[in-house]
């Protein structure tokens, strides 16, 4: 029997193959002209975006009757606190109505995980960047009262 020349038969690529990489490819372009993340396909988002040397983020804490915090974590509830984030940012420019209607929103919410709680208060933390130390920033965040969140909603107290 003699060898056959590998490049001698028929290889075409089954139709299903060619459909798939097209169909891929077509995501792929999609998903990076319009900013889309989803895995495996991304908008490089991270590669895109202009970084600054501040960083802010933001911390909740549970106030209870006697005025004590203690740190809170709502990672992981269903019940819409990952949005969190997204409405903080924009709070200080809401109109006073508004906070105090977010603000009674957070503390029902605050008081399903934690039912000593009478109060939640926001902080900006305002981390720099640079310098760095390793792999960390070389200094500590800046943490700044933004708002008192209570059932009579929104308060500026504590130098806010």
């Amino acid at each position: 029997m003699a060898d056959q020349d590998p490049g001698s038969r028929d290889e075409r690529v089954p139709r299903h193959v060619t459909w798939f990489v097209r169909a891929f490819l077509a995501a792929f372009i999609v998903c990076g002209l319009a900013g889309i993340e989803a895995w495996p396909l991304t908008g490089f988002r991270l590669f895109s975006h202009l970084r600054h040397e501040q960083a802010v983020s933001w911390e909740r804490t549970a106030v209870d009757d006697r005025g004590l915090e203690r740190a809170i974590n709502f990672a992981g509830r269903p019940d819409g606190h990952g949005s969190f984030v997204l409405l903080v940012t924009s709070f200080p420019s809401k109109p006073r109505r508004e906070q105090d209607a977010m603000c009674r929103a957070w503390v029902q919410g605050l008081r399903r995980l934690d039912h000593g709680a009478v109060a939640m208060r926001i902080y900006a933390l305002d981390q720099p960047l640079v310098p760095r130390s390793g792999d960390r920033p070389a200094s500590t965040p800046q943490r700044t009262l933004v708002v008192t969140c209570s059932d009579q909603g929104a308060s500026a107290e504590d130098g806010a």
